[in-house]
């Protein structure tokens, strides 16, 4: 958790498979949320699974908010999610070739992830009918080099194709 510009950390308890909502607060121009997307823009970390119920740490951007929702029906499973135990999270980036101008009309949408864990396991995260945004494995980041972008992004690049 070393971006600076994130929120407090907060921690969302769900007794039951939800969605998060993530939503563009109202009064954000697109220029300033393309300065912003440069980087990631939110942080999750598991922090407790138990019998009945699942805890969560989160930070985000302050222009964004994030919504818990019930999911109305059994998602089926998706080869896209992100398994998660305790201790372990990801970061919510916008995705490698996609337009700006796109992830932020996603994220005026609304952008959802579905949640879903079973008691004393894992958790799996998964975006909800998008490709422009990537959940990162916290241990998979190698974002957080400060080199020229372009190297940056070929670094993810193939992290990505070796997977």
């Amino acid at each position: 958790m070393f971006e600076p510009l994130l929120t407090q950390p907060e921690i969302l308890t769900f007794d039951h498979g939800s969605t998060l909502k993530i939503h563009l607060n109202e009064a954000i121009s697109d220029f300033g949320l393309l300065q912003a997307m440069s980087g990631h823009v939110g942080e999750f970390i598991l922090v407790e699974v138990g019998p009945t119920s699942l805890s969560v740490l989160f930070r985000l951007h302050p222009f964004l908010s994030l919504k818990c929702e019930a999911q109305m029906t059994q998602t089926k499973p998706d080869t896209n999610s992100l398994s998660r135990g305790v201790g372990q999270g990801w970061r919510l980036f916008s995705g490698l070739g996609v337009s700006p101008t796109l992830c932020g009309q996603q994220l005026r949408l609304g952008l959802a992830i579905n949640v879903d864990f079973k008691a004393n396991e894992n958790a799996d995260f998964s975006i909800a009918k998008s490709t422009m945004w990537q959940l990162v494995a916290l241990e998979e980041d190698l974002r957080l080099f400060h080199g020229p972008r372009e190297l940056v992004e070929a670094r993810a690049l193939a992290v990505a194709n070796s997977c």
